[in-house]
């Protein structure tokens, strides 16, 4: 049997609907990419160091919110889980949030991000000025990933006199950062 890709879709999302222990789930993880629409609807990510789930807070729900959402908080939402056909992703569908303390990804970005500063790595001395019509253009990304085709698709469209050199490299993981500075070398 042949099934449309929609089809398929709804039958995915019929089946996690149907399971009562899915239906309102307390979640704990980092907000990010943290959307407030003119809708007043919230579009985020919940993330912790090993996975990432979107998520959306309609306005009618986010106004009891007590706090400012802000990018890298942990929260604890309350949620059901879902799948949004149109995309086919899975997702939470958030009736709480509450703050659980800044979250530990975001506070390590923060500072790595005065380390640096503190080493004058932002100073304008040391940056380069970017060329108004690039002629090559280095990318490090994981092999055959979704980011990787995503921005060779963009330079194509913008910019399709570039040549696109790719470096593969791993972009996760213990021996990730090992990779990617040999790769920048």
């Amino acid at each position: 049997m042949n099934l449309s890709v929609s089809e398929l879709v709804r039958s995915i999302k019929s089946v996690l609907d149907s399971q009562p222990h899915l239906q309102r789930v307390k979640v704990v993880g980092e907000l990010s990419n943290l959307t407030k629409h003119r809708s007043g609807h919230w579009y985020f990510s919940l993330k912790d160091d090993k996975a990432r789930i979107n998520c959306v807070m309609f306005a009618s729900y986010n106004q009891a919110v007590s706090f400012v959402a802000e990018e890298g908080q942990q929260v604890v939402v309350t949620a059901m889980t879902t799948v949004y056909v149109g995309s086919g992703q899975l997702q939470l569908v958030c009736s709480t949030m509450a703050l659980d303390g800044e979250g530990a990804l975001y506070q390590q970005y923060l500072e790595l991000r005065d380390t640096l500063h503190k080493e004058g790595l932002f100073s304008p001395q040391f940056k380069q000025p970017l060329p108004s019509y690039p002629q090559r253009i280095g990318v490090i990304a994981g092999h055959q990933s979704a980011a990787l085709a995503d921005v060779l698709k963009t330079l194509e469209s913008r910019w399709p006199l570039a040549t696109v050199v790719v470096y593969e490299s791993l972009v996760q993981g213990p021996k990730a950062s090992e990779q990617l500075l040999t790769k920048l070398q």
